[in-house]
């Protein structure tokens, strides 16, 4: 029904009247409020000016009335349909009445923060015109969003239509900031990544929880976490408020061996032992490199020889090692041993073990089979050949080849003889002496020693006899006296000055010797001369000098010995002589 033109020319057409007729159409539809308190407007339809012929009016597309007016509509959404006569019809946009009482709820949402003092209000101004204030001075238009005090009430004002205002009191939401109660964590071992972190809260909204290397759990379960420091979050699902605490995995010690025991082996025996001593607080094995597996660190029956033992954590594996060596107990032996001799045949040989070798507190010992026992002294033994045995408390045994000799001891005696009063009458000096303490018979009589005396020509018996020693008989005679059996004459002076007279030291006589020896000592008991020979006509003599230095002018001592074939025993001279220069 739009107006439209018919071209003429010339002449009139009969429609051409519908040309100045508008079309149908609807310019306004409005909403019309006595006041702020009325939620039933009356809606009010414009149509295009000088349109017949007549119009009516619809908000529902049913019920059509002649009224451009519809009276107290209820909050709703509507459409205006208009039709005339001509079957012309047109329809508005849809219009909404607002209950505004109703639709505040929309237009606001309150939600937590993470903070227990602050919260957010989310504001949305839908297709309506409204504005929003906290104070009622300040309003803002648009989706806004206004961070809220909790501590105190706060009055939302939202003005609409007509600068209407409506309030509302707004209540602080409940809080609900999540948090973690509890983290239970298991160290790491042997620098793996094998350490635990179970997190524990009583949070009941939707969460999860997290670490700072950014893996994250629903139920708080970390697994494989290396040695360090972490921080655990548990965050809300839905508002992301987290809250958190820092744990640390820790490096379990290693278990650890500090030192190990041992003991020797006897005998080539697989007899040594070994105890370790360790430092951990798990459950820990050992084991040999030969396969032996301990819960106590100690084996037993080892061979000599090298080994390397092990300790190993029962629950992660770990471990430490450490080598020793079972070294083979020293053979065992006697390191000091006294015989003492039988003497005489009396059976007063003596062995007495002194020291061993041997590892063993208690070692026991036999001879010749007899029964061991802790007495390391035999005695009352006759000379002879014996197996002496000894054995320890590891049963170790070794055996020796001991001799007990035979000592014949004779008494160191001196004698000498030496004819008096110029080999007149066989006159004899007799002289007899000891360093030991022995009895002396001389022809059965007991004699003092040292023994001095005169005796005449015929047989004499000298009987010795000692607790240490054998008893001894010499015998000699004493025949007349010769002239040759006169003896050697020594001077007490000489003086070794190179002048050809008495320049050496010697003994005068006619004595045929076989064996003299003549002897000269300092006055502090050095010796300074020694000569030793066959015949005394062969004799040297001391020249006055000492280590081929000349000696100094003092007294001297001198002891000269010869022995003939004829004489019974040796004779001595001695006494002073003075060198002289």
């Amino acid at each position: 029904h739009e107006s439209y033109g018919i071209g003429a020319s010339g002449a009139t057409s009969k429609s051409s009247h519908l040309g100045s007729i508008p079309g149908l159409r609807i310019t306004d539809v409005s909403l019309r409020y006595t006041d702020c308190t009325d939620l039933a407007p009356d809606i009010v339809v414009s149509i295009r000016e000088n349109r017949p012929p007549r119009v009516q009016y619809s908000i529902d597309g049913i019920n059509f009335q002649d009224s451009a007016k519809f009276t107290d509509v209820i909050p709703g959404t509507y459409q205006v349909t208009i039709r005339d006569d001509w079957g012309c019809s047109d329809m508005s946009d849809p219009i909404t009445i607002i209950d505004w009482h109703q639709q505040t709820d929309s237009l606001y949402r309150l939600r937590s923060s993470c903070s227990e003092d602050l919260s957010f209000l989310e504001l949305t101004s839908s297709d309506q015109p409204v504005e929003f204030s906290l104070d009622g001075s300040i309003y803002h238009s648009g989706d806004t969003i206004l961070q809220l005090t909790t501590s105190r009430d706060t009055t939302l004002y939202l003005r609409y239509r007509d600068s209407c205002i409506i309030t509302q009191i707004l209540d602080a939401p409940q809080h609900s900031i999540p948090s973690i109660d509890s983290v239970l964590v298991e160290s790491t071992y042997c620098g793996r990544a094998t350490g635990l972190a179970k997190a524990f809260s009583s949070y009941s909204s939707p969460h999860y929880f997290s670490l700072s290397n950014g893996v994250t759990s629903p139920g708080g379960n970390f697994d494989s976490l290396a040695a360090g420091l972490y921080r655990l979050y548990i965050i809300d699902s839905i508002s992301l408020c987290l809250d958190s605490v820092d744990f640390e995995i820790l490096e379990r010690d290693p278990p650890q061996i500090d030192s190990l025991q041992t003991s020797l082996a006897h005998c080539n025996l697989a007899g040594g032992t070994v105890s370790a001593f360790w430092s951990s607080t798990e459950v820990v094995y050992f084991q040999l490199d030969d396969g032996r597996i301990s819960s106590s660190g100690e084996f037993y029956e080892l061979e000599p020889g090298d080994y390397m033992m092990f300790i190993i954590d029962s629950l992660s594996t770990c471990m430490d090692s450490a080598s020793f060596s079972i070294e083979e107990a020293p053979p065992l032996s006697i390191d000091s041993l006294t015989i003492i001799p039988d003497t005489c045949g009396r059976e007063t040989g003596t062995i007495k073990i002194i020291e061993i070798s041997s590892s063993t507190i208690s070692p026991t010992f036999s001879l010749d089979g007899s029964s061991y026992s802790a007495d390391s002294v035999f005695d009352m033994l006759p000379f002879g050949e014996y197996h002496l045995s000894i054995r320890d408390s590891f049963g170790c045994e070794v055996a020796y080849d001991v001799e007990v000799p035979n000592l014949n001891r004779t008494s160191d005696l001196s004698i000498s003889l030496a004819y008096l009063d110029d080999c007149q009458e066989s006159l004899v000096r007799l002289s007899i002496s000891s360093i030991e303490d022995l009895d002396v018979l001389l022809n059965g009589t007991l004699i003092d020693l040292p023994y001095d005396g005169v005796v005449t020509q015929g047989d004499y018996r000298i009987t010795t006899s000692s607790a240490a020693m054998c008893n001894t008989d010499t015998s000699f005679t004493i025949t007349e006296a010769s002239g040759n059996d006169c003896g050697y004459f020594l001077p007490n002076v000489f003086s070794p000055n190179g002048d050809g007279i008495n320049d050496r030291f010697l003994a005068y006589g006619d004595v045929i010797t076989d064996h003299y020896e003549l002897l000269i000592y300092d006055r502090w008991g050095s010796e300074v001369y020694r000569e030793i020979g066959g015949a005394v006509r062969t004799m040297v003599g001391w020249d006055g000098r000492y280590q081929d230095q000349k000696a100094p002018t003092g007294v001297y001592i001198y002891r000269f010995v010869y022995s003939s074939m004829d004489a019974l025993s040796p004779m001595v001279v001695s006494g002073d002589l003075t060198l002289v220069r």
